[in-house]
This record gives structure tokens, sequence and C-alpha cells, in this order.
């Protein structure tokens, strides 16, 4: 699913797409990214091996995240079998260190149950 899940979001951003952080040595247009994670496995069904897997994906922009992103990103990522986005859309904001320049931060939660 980490695989599925990187190689979408590079296919419909066209940005970096990295996993749980991103690296110090990244150079170059370093403000325009996403990063994705595993935020959490949630249990459901009645069985021991049901579960719900959680991911996040933080998209970053200087400036601000163009309009179209979000939908582009929802719409690849829920055509993966099974996942759908779970609750708000979260939008959040910093400052580049040391600049004026201020940041977009879009968080989006997706949800894969896993029924076994």
């Amino acid at each position: 699913m980490l695989t599925d899940l990187a190689e979408k979001l590079k296919e419909v951003s066209g940005l970096n797409v990295f996993y749980g952080a991103v690296p110090d040595t990244m150079d170059g247009d370093g403000w325009n990214y996403i990063v994705m994670n595993r935020q959490k496995k949630r249990k459901n069904g009645k069985s021991a091996l049901d579960y719900t897997d959680i991911y996040e994906v933080h998209v970053v922009n200087e400036n601000y995240i163009p309009e179209d992103v979000e939908d582009n990103i929802t719409s690849a990522i829920c055509s993966l079998p099974g996942v759908r986005v779970e609750g708000d859309m979260e939008f959040s904001y910093t400052r580049k260190k040391n600049t004026n320049i201020v940041v977009e931060i879009l968080t989006i939660v997706f949800a894969r149950a896993r029924v076994r």
C-alpha cells in the first residue's frame, strides 16, 4: 500500500514525495513537496485480525497550495481499492526560517479497511 500511495502521489502532483520526513540533504525547491506517513492501525470488526490502516498525506507549498491539488490527490488515492478520505482536510501555516515567506500545509487523512 505504501508504494502504491507514493506512486499515485508522485504521478498526480509532480512533487517530491517522502515517507515520514524530508531528508536533511534535500536541495533544490525544498518547500514544495509531499510527506506521507502511517498514522495508526485502528481495530475494527469482530475478528482479531480486522483493522483499518490510517495514512496521512501532508502537502507542503510556499505561499499557498493551488486549489485543485486536494481534489486531484483525493481522486487519485481513492481510486486505490478500499481507500477513502477519513474526516476533514486540515490546513496549517508556518514561515520559512529567517524569511517572511508563508508555507501552507494541507493534511489529508485516508483509511483502508483490512478484513481477514
